[in-house]
Order: C-alpha cells, then structure tokens, then sequence
C-alpha cells in the first residue's frame, strides 16, 4: 500500500487545525483549568501565559497546521521509500 503524500498532508493539516480551535475554544472557556492541565503536561515551574487573541490563534493555527502537513508528508515520503525498497530488495 502506498500514501498519497499531499493527501496525508492535507489531512493531517486539517485535523490539527481542528485540534487547535478546539483547544483554543477549551483555553477561552476555561482558563484555570487549561493553565493547570497545560502546568501537568509540561512540567511548568510558574503558571504559563495563555492569553488567547486573534493574532496569537491564527499565528498557531497556521503553524501547527503546516508543520503537521510538512511532516505526514514526509512520513509518506518515507514509508513508500521503504516500502518500495522491501518489495524490490
């Protein structure tokens, strides 16, 4: 089986935009709870700063969007490289 490389991508992408605005959603409504959940996950030593505006969102929505598109597609890439390898090997 091979992996379209821009589809992964593209799909890839779009679920992580998902994930970030629902995030983001769960940052604006409840923002103790996500300092604190944020504070467990990421070993924080003092509360993080988590002030959500709309530069701040759009500039994450699009950078976590294109390194999750970047790097499905190379994990395509790389998965129908070795899968090729162990079929003409």
């Amino acid at each position: 089986m091979k992996l379209d490389p821009v589809r992964l991508s593209l799909a890839a992408a779009t679920a992580f935009g998902i994930v970030w605005t629902v995030c983001t959603a769960f940052v604006v409504a409840l923002p103790a709870m996500s300092i604190a959940a944020a504070g467990g996950m990421m070993h924080f030593m003092g509360p993080p700063e988590m002030l959500v505006t709309p530069t701040r969102f759009l500039i994450g929505l699009v950078g976590w969007s294109i390194a999750a598109g970047v790097t499905s597609g190379l994990l395509a890439l790389v998965y129908n490289a070795l899968g090729n390898r162990s079929l003409n090997g």
